[in-house]
């Protein structure tokens, strides 16, 4: 299931701000029912910047989906970046999805997300196992 609506989304997720646009993807895991969702979520820089507190280790950069950075991602962030085994490695700081877990929602219960403060852009993925 995929698609780009906030009401869809929010059944799975707590969005801790108002989005102002969201493009998102569930996919099922081989040989189970792990499933996965993943998202890039359009805010303000300012609400991406509240979000950081959020980062207690504060780790620089992360992996997005070779697939969502093509389709999803700005082509201004795009420039200088090639994919390796499917995954593009970027810049932005990573942080714990504590604030956009839902468990009364959803067994999406483990993940992370990606911040690019600067862009109003948060790259969350979130899966069962």
């Amino acid at each position: 299931m995929q698609g780009s609506d906030v009401a869809t989304l929010e059944k799975f997720v707590n969005l801790p701000y108002p989005p102002r646009a969201v493009r998102w993807e569930t996919s099922t895991r081989p040989g189970g029912n792990d499933w996965s969702l993943a998202a890039l979520i359009t805010m303000t820089p300012e609400q991406v910047s509240a979000l950081l507190p959020a980062a207690p280790a504060g780790r620089a950069g992360g992996r997005v989906s070779t697939e969502h950075f093509q389709k999803w991602f700005p082509p201004s962030m795009q420039a200088g970046h090639s994919s390796d085994g499917g995954w593009v490695e970027l810049g932005g700081v990573a942080a714990e999805a504590a604030r956009f877990i839902a468990p009364q929602k959803s067994p999406l219960i483990h993940g992370d997300v990606l911040l690019f403060p600067a862009d109003g852009l948060a790259y969350l993925t979130l899966y069962t196992m």
